[in-house]
């Protein structure tokens, strides 16, 4: 089932050495199963149940949109990327490549790089290693494909670039973008509450919690996304800080439109639902 149509590749012109990533296996019935290679400079970690010998290739978006898979960019910290991939006999299914990138002053110097020479250290094989573990718990988070640490200038230089291939959710906004458009029930806000405590009750931190990583679907269930910096732990005072900076968002994005149907009320619900010891989450 994930095996990429050859019909599609042979439309293209693609001989039958291309590299089929994709294994043919069952996508729902198939728990994760991490392996890893080395490939050049680079040190890819991936499922092997949905993966056979991946390369940079699939990590390169100059490549992907030569041979017309990749289809377009999505929006938030870091470049990303959309995904198509056809399977026979049923609906074609996306996935996220996103490249890691510097943030704030840093930036402005340096780009992307990150320094490391270990790959199991690397940014994007510990969020691939969080987000199997949270996919295997059965979380409410993207299933995790392939992460890559790359040194172009070889492990010596002690500098590389991160990539992390994802399921996408599909049918799905995040917080702030329905709260420009539409108030949210009580229920679902008292929802968004179980749903962040659950993740805390399997000790996950999410060190970057904002109404953009949360989405919320057309049934009106919710996912948490980007655990990049995120963390297992089991310190209660760091998992509740979560929370003030979700409410701190709200209220900045608040700030910056005009229209924007958020309410001191709404986040008392989603306390409310937090705090209900009665009531978890159930994705």
């Amino acid at each position: 089932m994930l095996r990429l149509v050859a019909s599609a590749w042979r439309r293209m012109g693609v001989q039958s050495s291309f590299p089929l990533f994709f294994r043919q296996v069952a996508f729902m019935a198939a728990k994760s199963l991490p392996a890893n290679l080395v490939c050049g400079n680079s040190h890819i970690l991936f499922d092997a149940n949905l993966l056979t010998k991946p390369d940079d290739h699939l990590f390169s978006n100059d490549w992907l949109n030569q041979h017309g898979i990749l289809k377009s960019t999505g929006s938030g910290r870091g470049e990303s990327w959309f995904i198509d991939i056809e399977y026979p006999a049923q609906q074609s299914r996306q996935w996220v490549l996103r490249h890691y990138l510097r943030g704030g002053l840093v930036a402005k110097l340096n780009r992307d790089m990150y320094l490391g020479w270990q790959a199991e250290h690397s940014r994007a094989w510990k969020e691939w290693r969080l987000l199997h573990h949270m996919h295997t718990l059965d979380l409410p988070v993207p299933r995790p494909l392939a992460a890559r640490a790359r040194w172009p200038a070889g492990r010596l230089s002690g500098l590389y670039q991160a990539d992390l291939l994802l399921e996408r959710i599909p049918h799905c906004s995040n917080l702030s973008s329905l709260l420009e458009q539409q108030a949210l029930s009580e229920t679902l806000w008292r929802n968004i509450g179980h749903c962040l405590k659950t993740f805390h009750q399997h000790d996950i931190s999410h060190a970057d919690l904002n109404a953009n990583n949360i989405l919320i679907d057309t049934q009106q269930k919710i996912y948490l996304i980007d655990f990049d910096r995120c963390r297992i732990t089991r310190d209660a005072q760091l998992k509740a800080g979560n929370l003030p900076r979700l409410h701190r968002s709200l209220l900045k994005l608040q700030g910056l439109h005009a229209t924007y149907h958020f309410t001191e009320q709404d986040w008392q619900h989603l306390l409310a639902g937090y705090n209900d010891s009665t009531s978890s989450y159930v994705s």
